[in-house]
């Protein structure tokens, strides 16, 4: 397919690479050297721009001799919440526990919030990923920090940064030292494409993503010609792009990756380079524009929404979905090619209903070829239901991981599980269902306890949901999703909303 990639790369007449760190800690909190002998340090290390950002205290460079460097505003917002760097900010940025008024906060002075070591601590976890999805307004995460190489956790978080870019999140991924003893500088650095040598040139290059992060790889040229990406690192010994959720789109071992995007099947890319002893280098991610590309990248921004009706009694399960309860039901048929995003062939109707202490979820699948599909499973409790021709639930009453993963086939056999709950807390589902067919196709009844799923469907309660039908009739395997994930089925933060 025809495509176009879209880089967030500089390209100007004499465009610069300028090298530099932004989370440097000093003696103002709690580094062990001077203002000035870290700023002779990093000149030692020959960086072009640096910035002091001590925490809670805005770095005042009055009286220091910045040694040919460019000394950008900066500090790091670290009381009473996850550590934010505010690059650019002159002024001190009140440590609000929200860490959404503190990103708002350092936006209006006009600087990027960087969210720091999302991967530190015991748990690995001092930012979950929960809270970097309620987080918006960030320029950015540290993929690299050297800081947390002696401490407990992770240095990387590509793994967090994926998840987000699958979001269709527009995050760039940093590198720094985290600078608290001298002889640990050097660790991770950002090389920014800027249009001059200047700090306004540095931060307006950091803020439109022009720039590679690096943990000691050197990228020496990135270009793009139409839909090819050529990517140069001397010192690489592999380099691979890499699409959403981690995934390798390509791979070569030595020093130059070009990559052709015309079979990309997602809407972005970004570039890994892998040198000697765990060194490594990571672009910001590229986009890919095409019409089906597009049109994934629109679906990923749309979260859906249903809101269940309500009955005064349940219906009895007939499979038919011809009882007058369903009447009040509420409906949508809007369902897309689980890969693609596109139409389907054939059509999905949805309904989602509350009677007494049930949720009701009805479906009536359009199927011309009823002879050809497959219902290997005769069994309730099966847990490969997922292979045969029918329909996948989920639902997250309380948000977070958790969430029931229900199956059943178009002959009416059911399975569900109780997915990342805790061992002690898992919840025993038995869901009731009934499958039906008719000229047309085949339809499906199945009813759950509010109770088993510990949830009131109260109104104001807002559930994650998702539905996906598995098709196998018809000469070939298609899913059709009712929220669009852009990758598997098992992506809470992907799926769609119910509104009671």
């Amino acid at each position: 397919m025809p495509a176009t990639i879209l880089s967030p790369y500089l390209a100007a007449p004499g465009a610069v690479w300028l090298r530099g760190n932004l989370h440097t800690h000093t003696t103002r909190s709690d580094g062990r050297g001077s203002p000035q002998e870290t700023i002779e340090a990093y000149a030692r290390l020959g960086y072009d721009f640096l910035a002091l950002s001590d925490h809670d205290l805005p770095a005042d460079y009055s009286g220091l001799d910045p040694r040919g460097m460019l000394l950008l505003p900066c500090s790091e917002v670290s009381a009473g919440g996850g550590h934010v760097l505010s690059v650019g900010c002159r002024g001190r940025i009140h440590p609000d526990p929200d860490r959404q008024k503190v990103i708002d906060a350092i936006r209006a002075e006009g600087g990027l919030a960087v969210l720091s070591h999302p991967n530190w601590e015991e748990h690995f976890n001092h930012y979950p990923f929960e809270e970097l999805e309620r987080l918006t307004g960030y320029a950015g995460l540290e993929v690299f920090n050297g800081c947390i190489l002696e401490l407990f956790g992770s240095e990387l978080a590509s793994d967090k940064w994926d998840r987000l870019l699958a979001l269709g999140r527009r995050v760039w991924g940093c590198a720094h030292d985290d600078t608290h003893r001298l002889e640990r500088s050097g660790r991770g650095w950002n090389v920014v494409l800027a249009r001059k040598r200047s700090a306004e040139a540095v931060l307006e290059a950091l803020a439109a993503g022009s720039f590679y992060a690096s943990s000691g790889v050197a990228i020496k040229d990135i270009r793009t010609d139409g839909s090819r990406l050529i990517v140069t690192a001397p010192d690489a010994e592999g380099i691979e792009a890499i699409g959403a959720l981690g995934r390798r789109l390509a791979w070569v071992e030595g020093p130059e990756l070009v990559f052709d995007a015309s079979a990309c099947p997602e809407p972005f890319f970004r570039v890994e380079c892998l040198g000697r002893a765990g060194r490594m280098a990571w672009t910001q991610p590229f986009q890919v524009s095409s019409p089906e590309l597009d049109l994934r990248r629109r679906l990923l921004a749309e979260i859906p929404v249903l809101r269940p009706g309500r009955a005064a009694r349940a219906p009895k399960l007939t499979g038919d979905l011809g009882a007058k309860a369903w009447q009040s039901a509420a409906a949508t048929s809007v369902f897309v090619d689980a890969g693609s995003g596109s139409a389907p062939a054939v059509a999905t109707e949805l309904r989602v209903l509350v009677a007494g202490r049930k949720l009701l979820i009805g479906l009536r699948c359009e199927e011309p070829d009823l002879a050809g599909m497959k219902l290997s499973v005769q069994a309730d409790g099966e847990s490969r239901l997922w292979t045969d021709d029918g329909v996948e639930v989920f639902l997250a009453p309380a948000g977070g991981k958790r969430y029931f993963h229900v199956m059943a086939n178009a002959a009416g056999f059911a399975y569900a599980t109780d997915r990342n709950a805790p061992r002690e807390d898992v919840r025993a589902l038995l869901p009731m269902c009934r499958a039906g067919r008719d000229g047309r196709g085949w339809t499906l009844e199945l009813a759950l306890d509010l109770l088993e799923l510990g949830a009131a469907a109260a109104p104001g309660e807002r559930w994650r949901f998702n539905v996906c039908r598995n098709r196998h009739a018809g000469g070939r395997s298609v899913s059709m999703m009712w929220s669009f994930t852009g990758g598997g089925n098992h992506l809470p933060e992907r799926f769609g909303t119910l509104e009671f």
